[in-house]
């Protein structure tokens, strides 16, 4: 016998499917929803016939309503239990009716009837990672005694996460973590979906009891498709909205600062065919746009790194680019959106349950740049082409204090990138990177909502007509301690502090540093603990030297660089003092050197080979 839950309500519906499909369960009874006065005597008698049936000395009454324990409603909590009831007719009969009142609409209420277990423990168990959306993880969450206090959120009790791949080999948990995951896995695999589902052990035997289960419903898209990101209520699911590379369009759409136009892809992982059609992915183009940038953003990372395609359409290419001074450094992976689209929840599809990507139009700015308020003054730092942010690129500085600009430096490029058409191009050219004050102080204007203390604005600039036009392209955080003064900035320092030890020599790939991101998890692991502490010298503080940013790194050495790049900022974070402006040919690679960013004077004097002894 099935028990639907438009008859019976949710609980009552996933009780029964436990119970049909073999779980260990409690014995229950059901008392559908729509019943009415007049059906008061007929449940009054079905009560004294069934009760018995039971077999136990309290019982607990609890809530099944239509819309509970849905695939997109989950409702918990939200409903009455009654617990300890008496096994007879009229104490059921009340607790029926309080959970009734419980209810909007009483009618679309019904029950389940339990014994009350004497519970050893007792919790929850999430099939996949409720957070992460990992389907190779569970989690669960337990008490000693009943897990009301756990389920309804006033305790927190224990967290267990395991891996499903080690359950075979489980060791160091009590008896029944094991038991639990495995008919998790087992449930979460008939029915497609994750599942939250409460548990306990029984005191007496030890036995393992499924009380009930619900699919996760905060997890999987309610709606999937290619949706324009505009206003908040175009975006199809309100945890997108908070994401960073969404909530900067919303911003900018308040505050009437231009941005690329965007889309978000949001589809679940259930199947192995790519759910979305190809036409979906049929997007107008822009006046500017010059290809797309395709980044996962749910979940925000795919084994520990952001992954991201750019990709365009290569007979545009020949069309854009009329100049044949140039060289391509990266060709795009996929043909079409769709392609790529594809692509991405192919590589998701068996780790997480949802795949979600933000396409972004690609403009092909004259200037990128960085802009950030510092010591009461705005730093400017801009490049020619793209890849401002990544350290790649030299970068001409500018210092605004009220209405006058100072200039820092200025610089030669001999070569700048380009994105087009998914291609990612190095463009020759002999350039100083100058724009004179009006430039500089129209861009800080047009800004002046984002720039906020310890924040980083990143912009590009389009030319129309000889007149600058600037675009945002991101806005994030920085959380460092130890921000930078516009002493540190005239002086070379790009991250404050001192350390000492031996001076190693890094190379530095532009490829890879436009591959490496941000927010991609640091890991130290194949550079920590071989030779004691190090300063690392570079070409250019590249988002790619991220990975040496470890418990063993006592400094950074750059020939040249920008102090708003991403990586000065890790640095700042992660309070490891850096320095540019120093010719290699100066250094003594393998000696041990101490940098010191407090001392006055050149750059070069911040930073003095040292003795063995000498090392702090």
């Amino acid at each position: 016998m099935t028990a639907p839950a438009d008859i019976y309500g949710g609980k009552a519906h996933w009780t029964n499917w436990l119970l049909r499909h073999g779980f260990h369960c409690l014995p229950s009874l059901f008392v559908r929803c729509g019943i009415r006065k007049k059906d008061h005597a007929r449940l009054r008698a079905e009560l004294e016939k069934y009760l018995p049936k039971l077999g136990s000395s309290t019982l607990a009454v609890r809530s099944s309503g239509m819309i509970e324990d849905s695939g997109t409603t989950s409702k918990a909590g939200c409903y009455e239990t009654v617990l300890g009831v008496a096994p007879e007719t009229d104490a059921v009969f009340a607790a029926w009716e309080k959970v009734l009142g419980s209810a909007e609409n009483p009618l679309e209420m019904g029950c389940v009837i339990q014994p009350m277990a004497d519970c050893a423990a007792s919790g929850v168990i999430f099939s996949s990672n409720p957070v992460s959306f990992s389907k190779q993880e569970l989690v669960i969450n337990y008490t000693s005694g009943t897990g009301d206090g756990l389920v309804s959120g006033s305790e927190s009790g224990a967290e267990i996460v395991l891996r499903k791949a080690d359950l075979g080999t489980l060791t160091g948990h009590p008896a029944w973590v094991r038991e639990l995951a495995l008919s998790a896995v087992r449930m979460e695999s008939e029915l497609n979906c994750p599942m939250d589902i409460e548990w306990c052990t029984e005191r007496a035997t030890g036995e393992l009891i499924i009380l009930q289960c619900r699919p996760v419903t905060s997890v999987l898209f309610r709606e999937e498709g290619v949706f324009r990101i505009s206003a908040p209520e175009d975006i199809p699911d309100p945890r997108l909205r908070g994401l960073d590379k969404v909530h900067l369009r919303l911003k900018a759409r308040e505050e009437s600062v231009d941005v690329s136009p965007a889309w978000l892809v949001c589809c679940n992982c259930r199947t192995e065919k790519f759910p979305l059609e190809e036409t979906m992915f049929s997007i107008e183009r822009g006046p500017f746009c010059r290809g797309y940038n395709a980044v996962v953003i749910m979940p925000a990372l795919s084994g520990s790194k952001v992954r991201r395609f750019f990709v365009g359409d290569r007979a545009k290419f020949g069309e854009t680019v009329t100049c044949n001074r140039y060289g391509v450094r990266s060709f795009p992976k996929h043909d079409s959106l769709w392609q790529a689209a594809r692509a991405f929840y192919e590589s998701l599809r068996n780790e997480s349950w949802v795949c979600g990507l933000i396409i972004q139009e690609i403009f092909d700015p004259k200037y990128t740049g960085i802009i950030k308020s510092v010591d009461g003054s705005i730093l400017v730092e801009i490049t020619k082409g793209h890849f401002a942010a990544k350290g790649i690129v030299p970068s001409s500085c500018y210092i605004i204090t009220g209405f006058e600009v100072t200039v820092v430096r200025e610089v030669m490029q001999t070569s700048y990138k380009r994105i087009i058409e998914g291609h990612v191009i190095d463009q020759a050219c002999n350039e100083r990177v100058s724009l004179p004050a009006d430039a500089i102080l129209s861009i800080a204007d047009y800004f002046r909502s984002f720039i906020r203390e310890n924040y980083v604005v990143e912009f590009g600039v389009l030319e129309e007509e000889g007149a600058v036009r600037p675009y945002l392209i991101d806005y994030s955080l920085d959380v460092s301690d130890r921000n930078i003064t516009v002493d540190d900035v005239r002086n070379g320092v790009i991250s404050p502090g001192t350390g000492s030890g031996r001076l190693l020599k890094l190379e530095v790939n532009d490829l890879r540093g436009i591959d490496a991101h941000f927010h991609d998890e640091l890991d130290a692991s194949g550079v920590s603990g071989k030779g004691g502490k190090y300063i690392c010298y570079a070409e250019k503080p590249s988002i790619e030297l991220k990975d040496w940013i470890g418990p063993d790194c006592a400094g950074f050495v750059f020939a040249s660089g920008a102090s708003l790049c991403h990586l000065a900022v890790l640095l700042r974070e992660h309070s490891i003092p850096a320095v540019t402006g120093v010719d290699e040919f100066e250094l003594n690679f393998g000696a041990h050197y101490r940098l010191d960013t407090r001392r006055p004077g050149p750059v070069t004097a911040r930073l003095s080979e040292v003795g063995d002894d000498d090392l702090l």
